[in-house]
C-alpha cells in the first residue's frame, strides 16, 4: 500500500491515468503477491484445507447426492422418470436446432440472475443426447456468466438498495474481494480459469469477479478454458439422471457412459494438479 500511495502522490495526473497508475504499482509488488498466494496463513479462504482435499470432499458429496436421488426415485411412488420423458419429448418437438437454441436462451437468463451456474449443465444432460449436451451447456454457462457480470456491474452496483441486499447475501465473502483483486491483477486469466473448474463454488466466484476490476475479456478467456471440464462432467451427470430409476433397480447398464463419467472426473482432478501447481498448498 505504501508503494501505491507514493506513486499516487508523485504523479498528479488526470483521472483517466489513475487506473494505470494503480495497476502498475500493484504489479510492481508481484513477488509479495506470489508469496501471499503460496502462504496458507495469509489466504482468507481454504486456509485450513488443501485444494486436493476440497476436490475429494466435493466429489464424495456428489456421489452421495447421486445415490440419494437414485434411492428417492427408486422408492418413490411418483413417476419421475415419466415426467422427465414428457419434458424431453416436448423439447424434441421443437426440432434439433430450435430446441438447443431456446434452451441456451433460458439457461443464459437463469445464469444471469442466479448463482447456481452449473445447474443448466445438468439439465442439458437430462434434455439432450450426450454428444449435444456438453456443447449446449458450454455455450449457456459461458454467455450466462458474462451476462451475470454485466448485470452486477451495470445494474446491481448502481442501485443502493440492490447493493444492500447483495452485501447481505454475500456475507463474509465480501472481505475476500481485496485479496482476489490483488491476485487477479497479477494473473487474471489463470485465476479465472482455476475458479471455473468443477467442485469450486462457481456461482460465488462469478459474483466476486463482478465486484473485482478484472476485465471482461480476461474473464471470457478464463471462462472459455475453465468451463470445459465442468460442462462435460455435469452434462454426463445429467444424462445419468435420465435413467436413475432404472439404475436404482437394475444397476448401471451403460458401461460407456459410466466410463466417460469416470474419465472426465480423473481428467478434472489431474488438470487441477497441472493448473494449480504451486497453488496446491492452499
Amino acid at each position: 500500500m505504501s508503494l501505491l500511495i507514493e506513486t499516487k502522490n508523485d504523479h498528479h495526473t488526470d483521472p483517466e491515468n489513475s487506473r494505470e497508475v494503480e495497476v502498475s504499482s500493484v504489479l510492481a509488488s508481484e513477488p509479495n503477491v506470489e508469496e501471499s498466494i503460496s502462504s496458507p496463513a495469509r489466504i482468507p479462504c481454504l486456509s485450513k484445507m488443501k485444494l486436493s482435499t476440497l476436490v475429494v470432499v466435493r466429489i464424495v458429496l456428489r456421489i452421495v447426492v447421486i445415490v440419494a436421488i437414485a434411492l428417492a426415485i427408486g422408492l418413490s411412488k411418483l413417476d419421475i422418470r415419466g415426467l422427465i420423458e414428457v419434458y424431453i419429448s416436448q423439447v424434441e418437438t421443437l426440432g434439433p436446432a430450435l430446441g438447443p437454441i431456446l434452451f441456451c436462451l433460458a439457461a443464459c437468463i437463469w445464469c444471469t440472475f442466479s448463482p447456481m451456474g452449473y445447474l443448466p449443465t445438468v439439465i442439458a444432460g437430462i434434455t439432450f443426447q450426450w454428444y449435444i449436451a456438453p456443447l449446449v451447456a458450454y455455450v449457456s454457462v459461458n454467455v450466462g456468466s458474462l451476462l451475470n457480470m454485466i448485470f452486477i456491474r451495470k445494474v446491481v452496483l448502481q442501485c443502493p438498495c440492490c447493493q444492500t441486499v447483495f452485501k447481505f447475501l454475500m456475507g463474509e465473502k465480501m472481505g475476500k474481494i481485496s485479496y482476489l483483486e490483488r491476485v487477479l491483477l497479477v494473473q487474471p486469466i489463470k485465476i479465472v480459469t482455476l475458479a471455473r473448474f468443477p467442485y469450486l463454488s462457481n456461482g460465488v466466484f462469478n459474483y466476486m469477479f463482478s465486484l473485482s476490476s478484472v476485465h471482461l475479456k480476461d474473464c471470457a478467456i478464463g471462462n472459455a478454458i475453465g468451463f470445459v471440464p465442468g460442462s462435460i462432467l455435469f452434462s454426463v451427470f445429467g444424462s445419468q439422471i435420465r435413467s436413475l430409476a432404472t439404475i436404482s433397480r437394475q444397476g448401471i447398464g451403460n458401461g460407456k457412459q459410466l466410463a466417460l463419467f469416470l474419465v472426465v472426473c480423473f481428467v478434472t482432478i489431474i488438470s487441477y494438479g497441472v493448473l494449480v501447481g504451486k497453488y496446491g498448498k492452499f
